[in-house]
């Protein structure tokens, strides 16, 4: 059984990774045309957004991780229909429930590399891409830090930004004033800072004047920080779900609770990533079916259209459920489970649909 169990699973993640491949070139060539549309905006190349696609490579790679084992799954296992190799194996007594848990346990590795890349590499990546285009396509106006803090010029001000949670609600930022000689004459911390009818209100400041002689301090509790940039030029920062790992998603959702703000599109999107590897083996229980139905009479091309059309339908599905549930406030562990139970529920029924019928 060893053996079978290393053949099935040589011969699934091998056309796996190609159908990775094949997904993956053709989605990096509709991103980099689509990004096309921001070169020219500041220092903001081709070359640039060439550097983008790349770096936002690994999250595409992980979201199309179902759908790829899915095709993976049912060309590998035409490949040993076609060959007869899977009627020898039902016929030597090996049930299609003993193949599915050999495929299962075969493929472990594949699904834990998909989940260290998209646990470890895609966020990093995707936060760079994110920052890197930021600093190219305002010339350098806005500068993230890894600490996911911000940076901003407006005129002689300088804004040290730590915390973003709404284009319009700051957290804890620091405002550095200068004169036209480059010195420092104010520095101010203020616990937040609101966009309020056109204005930056800033709340519970702490203000250090600086002159030759001496320096002054004093607080309030509220200020109109005279800034010209808008909120729309933060919303190049603020922190998107694939750019954070299952942790820092835990982290910030509890950090936005706290300041009684919105958590739905965090918390779906953790619910989603902490499903992920169940949709992973869900696909390849529909795969099994394909192959096993009418062996010799179904080709490989229909069972690949089938393939596509499914996991194609379950990412639509995601898609659909996720702002369905935000706009109509479902519970996100609800909204990231109900497509993972409805083809689940499918595979099922395929599954006995595929053991009842004769090979």
């Amino acid at each position: 059984m060893k053996i079978i169990e290393r053949y099935l699973g040589k011969t699934v993640i091998a056309a796996t990774l190609s159908v990775l491949g094949v997904l993956l070139a053709l989605f990096t060539l509709i991103k980099l045309i689509a990004e096309t549309r921001d070169v020219g905006y500041g220092h903001y190349t081709l070359l640039n957004a060439f550097y983008y696609v790349l770096l936002t490579s690994p999250s595409q790679f992980y979201n199309f991780s179902p759908i790829a084992v899915l095709l993976g799954s049912i060309l590998g296992l035409s490949v040993l229909a076609r060959h007869s190799e899977l009627t020898v194996l039902n016929a030597s007594g090996v049930s299609l429930y003993q193949i599915a848990w050999n495929l299962f346990k075969s493929t472990l590795p594949i699904v834990l590399m998909i989940i260290a890349i998209g646990e470890g590499v895609a966020p990093r990546a995707a936060r760079l891409a994110e920052s890197h285009k930021a600093f190219l396509t305002t010339s350098g106006q806005t500068l993230m830090t890894q600490q996911r803090s911000l940076w901003i010029r407006d005129g002689y001000n300088f804004l040290y930004i730590q915390s973003i949670l709404s284009p319009t609600h700051l957290s804890r930022v620091s405002r550095y004033q200068f004169n036209k000689h480059h010195n420092l004459v104010t520095a101010s911390f203020a616990d937040k800072v609101n966009y309020e009818n056109n204005n930056w209100n800033a709340y519970e400041v702490v203000t250090s004047q600086l002159s030759q002689n001496k320096v002054s301090a004093h607080t309030s509790e509220r200020e109109s920080w005279p800034l010209s940039f808008s909120p729309k030029l933060l919303n190049i920062s603020i922190i998107k779900p694939e750019e954070m790992s299952l942790r820092q998603l835990d982290e910030y959702i509890h950090y936005r609770q706290k300041n009684l703000l919105n958590t739905s599109q965090y918390s779906l999107a953790f619910w989603q990533r902490l499903l992920q590897p169940f949709a992973i083996w869900i696909m390849m229980c529909l795969a099994i079916p394909f192959t096993f139905k009418h062996l010799r009479s179904l080709v490989t091309s229909l069972r690949t259209v089938a393939g596509i059309t499914i996991g194609f339908g379950f990412y639509l599905l995601n898609e659909f459920f996720g702002p369905f549930a935000v706009v109509y406030q479902w519970p996100a562990f609800l909204a990231a489970l109900l497509p993972l139970l409805i083809f689940t529920l499918i595979a099922a029924l395929l599954m006995y649909w595929a053991k009842s019928s004769r090979l």
